[in-house]
């Protein structure tokens, strides 16, 4: 079975309003970073090029690979689906660029991030994917193998008063064994240091 990536980079946020930083200083470059270790990894495992692929979103976008809007990144994501159903060994997830915790009532918070297209709360639900859903959501469509989570992101709290619900995966009837999943996150949760504010109203 096959060792799968995806990574996703984002470093301008052109259309961001509110007090969100329009330019994440050495968030694209992790992106590689991070591409280029998993490469070296796999030589090192002696894993023959057929059995390994890299999904690779980013703004700015570079030569080969795709953009870092919400379009872009549900196309990966569904086209990971799509190869790697039950043919996945491992799957690398990789993100670097703005996110938050979308708590809607006491004791239920979600870590969300932030495609590239990202405007503002009110307006931007489909640019914002819900963590925890991916995370189930590869669980349910690619198991049963390993999956693992890099996550370098903000983490502070907004609500349904200061954005809209994050975007919804489509679920498949059918869906794999489950995969054992392991996340790992840069920040506690924590006001965003990046930004003016946790986030202004626009």
């Amino acid at each position: 079975m096959a060792s799968r990536a995806l990574i996703i980079a984002v470093e301008d946020y052109p259309l961001a309003q509110g007090g969100v930083a329009t330019k994440l200083p050495g968030t694209l470059q992790a992106g590689l970073d991070f591409k280029a270790w998993l490469e070296g990894k796999w030589r090192a495992d002696r894993r023959a090029s057929g059995d390994t692929e890299i999904v690779f979103c980013s703004s700015p976008t570079q030569a080969g690979s795709s953009a870092a809007n919400s379009v872009d990144v549900l196309e990966s994501i569904y086209d990971l689906k799509e190869r790697g159903r039950g043919m996945t060994e491992e799957l690398y997830v990789f993100f670097s660029g703005h996110g938050f915790a979308f708590v809607d009532k006491p004791g239920h918070r979600a870590d969300v991030l932030m495609s590239a297209d990202f405007v503002n709360g009110k307006l931007s639900e489909a640019s914002c994917f819900n963590l925890d859903m991916l995370i189930q959501w590869f669980r349910d469509h690619l198991g049963p193998g390993r999956h693992y989570y890099f996550i370098d992101a903000c983490r502070n709290n907004l609500s349904g008063n200061d954005v809209a619900a994050p975007v919804e995966l489509v679920w498949d009837k059918n869906t794999s064994p489950d995969a054992s999943s392991f996340a790992l996150q840069s920040t506690a949760p924590a006001p965003c240091q990046s930004c003016r504010a946790p986030f202004q109203k626009p």
